[in-house]
């Protein structure tokens, strides 16, 4: 009952971010980002916001590989005109406040590399990630120019970075190791949530050192290099530890940051996809931990 209660919530506010569309809205009052990198609770969070009837919360406006054709040829014509579209949508007078998930490879020429999985970490993605990637490089470079849409993106960024009155959600995850993990098993499963329990069982899997090692430098790089972007921003970080562990203080923390009317009724449907310790779902994960001992990384592995 309560998943088919989320579902319809789902529904309803994807007619309302079909009709804020409209000539006669208004204008919003706050924009912000959820800035942030893949298998960090950024889906659980957005889903928390999707629900408080003020905020229209997009997803991954960028993410070329989970959008409409559409969307896309929108991006890649001009990716700054698409996101001003979206930054100054007109909303129902119920929304004063608009906002969407940004990874930091996202709008960026790293989407159109062959060697985008090992550009984001990820040594051996599925068939299905694989072919999915393939498909949307083919049809750009068949049709577009690499170096203008390249150009483009850089312009996105330096428009987030410019105006400072977009607020900012800095969503990490501490724990490296644990998101390597969530990342490589969603890029061979090509499941990236879910709202069954029942499909979250998986056998444990074997990491290679130096691919742990390349995720951790990665992504720690990525978090500094982004939130200096962003120091000039009204901005407040939160992890996904804390998340999990104290959602109801931090969706009130997020709330008051984004100035909307306080709401404990956030529900979603969404479910941890993953369970058990590292060391029951990692195969060598002995071996692992006792490689990076008295390294700056040892804190990772918990068991």
């Amino acid at each position: 009952m309560r998943k088919n209660i989320w579902r319809i919530k789902r529904k309803v506010r994807s007619f309302y971010d079909h009709f804020s569309l409209i000539p006669f809205g208004s204008s919003v009052n706050t924009r912000f980002i959820i800035l942030t990198s893949p298998r960090s609770g950024s889906n659980l969070l957005s889903n928390h916001l999707r629900i408080h009837k003020n905020i229209m919360m997009h997803s991954e406006i960028f993410n070329l590989f989970a959008i409409s054709r559409t969307e896309l040829d929108s991006i890649l014509i001009n990716p700054r005109s698409y996101l001003k579209d979206i930054l100054e949508k007109r909303s129902p007078p119920s929304i004063n406040t608009l906002g969407f998930k940004i990874f930091y490879s996202q709008a960026n020429e790293l989407q159109l590399s062959p060697d985008l999985n090992l550009a984001l970490g990820i040594p051996e993605p599925g068939d299905d990630w694989r072919k999915k990637i393939s498909g949307v490089q083919d049809y750009v470079n068949q049709n577009y120019d690499n170096e203008k849409i390249a150009a483009g993106f850089r312009d996105v960024w330096t428009l987030l970075e410019e105006d400072t009155s977009i607020k900012v959600i800095h969503l990490i995850r501490e724990n490296k190791l644990k998101q390597f993990l969530s990342l490589y098993r969603a890029s061979v499963t090509d499941v990236w949530k879910s709202y069954d329990k029942k499909t979250l069982k998986d056998t444990p899997v074997s990491l290679q050192y130096e691919d742990c090692l390349n995720f951790f430098k990665k992504y720690t790089s990525w978090e500094h290099e982004f939130d200096e972007l962003f120091y000039k921003h009204d901005k407040i970080s939160i992890t996904y530890e804390e998340f999990v562990k104290n959602k109801i203080p931090v969706l009130k923390k997020v709330q008051n940051f984004l100035n909307v009317p306080l709401r404990e009724d956030l529900s979603t449907g969404l479910v941890k996809q993953r369970g058990g310790s590292l060391s029951e779902t990692i195969f060598n994960y002995r071996e692992l931990k006792s490689n990076f001992k008295n390294s700056e990384w040892e804190h990772f592995f918990e068991d």
